[in-house]
């Protein structure tokens, strides 16, 4: 397992986003989830201003493959899919990059 950060790139992060103009994210304070859904012009705002990365494997499983932090703490966002992003980070990884 891989414990170390694994920043996304704002446009592979926007390319992970699922169709259509909603995207689901949820919040795990004080141990129950919050859940809410952004438009997605809203989100890319939020990806812009906050470093985005790759979230763990039990949030990755339930489709919110992204994660990043705020003044409210972690924010964990729906994505389509993780493995073009991962293929591409181990890629720059295996070529030195």
């Amino acid at each position: 397992m891989n414990d170390e950060k694994q920043p996304v790139a704002l446009k592979d992060a926007l390319a992970m986003l699922p169709p259509g103009d909603a995207v689901h994210t949820f919040r795990n304070p004080a141990g129950f989830l919050i859940g809410a859904d952004w438009n997605k012009e809203a989100i890319a705002e939020w990806m812009l201003q906050h470093e985005v990365e790759l979230s763990g494997p039990l949030a990755s499983s339930m489709g919110h493959g992204l994660a990043g932090f705020d003044d409210d703490g972690l924010m964990f966002i729906e994505t389509v899919t993780t493995a073009s992003v991962s293929e591409s980070t181990e890629a720059a990884e295996t070529n030195g990059g």
